[in-house]
C-alpha cells in the first residue's frame, strides 16, 4: 500500500494538471522497462557476483530509497486548485 501511494503521488499528486498523461506514460513505461530487465540484472548480480553483487544489489536499493525523497522534494509542492469543482451542485453525480 505504502509503495501504490508513493506511485500515485508521483504520476498524479506532482503532476501539473495538463502534463499528467505524460507522466503516467513515462511512469508506466519506465516500471515496465524495470520490471523485463530486474530478473536478468538481479541473476547476474546475486548469483553470478556471489557476495560482491549482494552488496551491490543493497548498495542500489539504499540509493535509490535514499535519492526518491529527494527527488519528490524537487517536484514541488502542487497547491491545491483555487476553485475546485463542486461536483454534487454541478450536476455530476447523476442528476
Amino acid at each position: 500500500m505504502v509503495q501504490q501511494a508513493g506511485s500515485f503521488e508521483l504520476t498524479s499528486g506532482l503532476a501539473v494538471d495538463h502534463a499528467q498523461g505524460r507522466y503516467q506514460g513515462l511512469y508506466g513505461t519506465l516500471s515496465g522497462a524495470a520490471r523485463a530487465l530486474a530478473p536478468g540484472v538481479l541473476t547476474l548480480l546475486c548469483v553470478n557476483g556471489g557476495a560482491l553483487g549482494w552488496i551491490a544489489v543493497g548498495g542500489i536499493f539504499a540509493a535509490a530509497g535514499c535519492v526518491m525523497p529527494l527527488a519528490v522534494r524537487a517536484g514541488g509542492v502542487r497547491q491545491p486548485d483555487p476553485d475546485p469543482v463542486d461536483v454534487v451542485s454541478d450536476g455530476w453525480c447523476g442528476r
